[in-house]
């Protein structure tokens, strides 16, 4: 009787913590971003947000994070990626404000885990940086791809003698794994996915209701950024949900979408250029 309550108890708490990460990312920031454009204040308090909820639902399903894509890969890239930007600031680099607090998280989270171990699939060595591999060849396609179509959009010439530098680039996507996959994937590929599969739903539906929804999550492009609103985003959701989905782990989308969004718009940019 008391393991029923149990279950019940956590079955509420995970819906109460997803509940609050759709709602940080549909009223918070649409609205935000519409009503207050480059207001800071709107993405830390989201990116805070997210990041608090997604460290409780790990602890909370530590012992079924495999039934939400969520493997020993994609637990290290959440707890690793948000001190690798705070280092990376204090080299130089750039972050958003309250970096050490989301930091902060993740070293919370990672003593939690220590105390009570999370079940994690059994993958081995060999197939996880075969997975990694897949990520980040996926990852460079869908640049590609998603550049060229974003360069209808750019409208910006550069001088192709003084792009970024690989390393500024490669930063770039770390700080987008950071930024926007560990926002992102684990909502829309992990939790939310698993939990639809949970209530019945197939794996095809799902995959293409995240992407419906991904792209809804966007609905701040729309009028300044067309190409990006109805085509772009929509079509890298299918594409990050098809890796998730294949792979079982939203490591590998976070890899592909920290790629695609630290070189996109540079790429896109080199693409508008050469076509002009």
């Amino acid at each position: 009787m008391e393991t029923k309550k149990s279950l019940s108890a956590e079955r509420y708490l995970f819906w109460i913590l997803l509940s609050g990460l759709l709602l940080l990312r549909f009223p918070w920031l649409i609205f935000g971003r519409f009503l207050v454009p480059g207001d800071d204040v709107v993405i830390v308090v989201y990116e805070l947000g997210t990041c608090l909820l997604t460290c409780l639902l790990i602890f909370l399903e530590r012992e079924r994070l495999a039934e939400y894509h969520v493997d020993g890969l994609a637990l290290v890239l959440l707890l690793d990626a948000p001190i690798a930007v705070l280092v990376g600031r204090m080299a130089g680099g750039y972050a958003l404000p309250g970096q050490e607090i989301k930091a902060g998280f993740t070293v919370i989270l990672l003593v939690a885990l220590l105390i009570r171990r999370p079940v994690l699939p059994r993958r081995g060595v060999g197939r996880t940086v075969g997975c990694i591999g897949a990520a980040v060849l996926a990852g460079a396609a869908l640049t590609v791809v998603s550049a060229f179509v974003l360069s209808f959009q750019s409208a910006q010439v550069v001088d192709l003698s003084a792009l970024p530098s690989a390393g500024r680039l490669l930063y770039g996507s770390l700080y987008q794994l950071d930024y926007a996959a560990a926002a992102e994937e684990p909502l829309f590929r992990g939790f939310l996915w698993g939990r639809l599969r949970k209530c019945g739903w197939k794996d095809h539906w799902i995959w293409l209701f995240q992407a419906l929804l991904f792209a809804v999550g966007h609905a701040y492009y729309v009028g300044s950024s067309n190409i990006s609103a109805f085509l772009a985003v929509p079509l890298g959701a299918l594409a990050l949900g098809l890796i998730a989905w294949k792979t079982r782990s939203v490591g590998a989308s976070m890899i592909a979408h920290g790629i695609t969004n630290g070189f996109g718009y540079t790429l896109s940019c080199v693409f508008y250029t050469l076509m002009r």
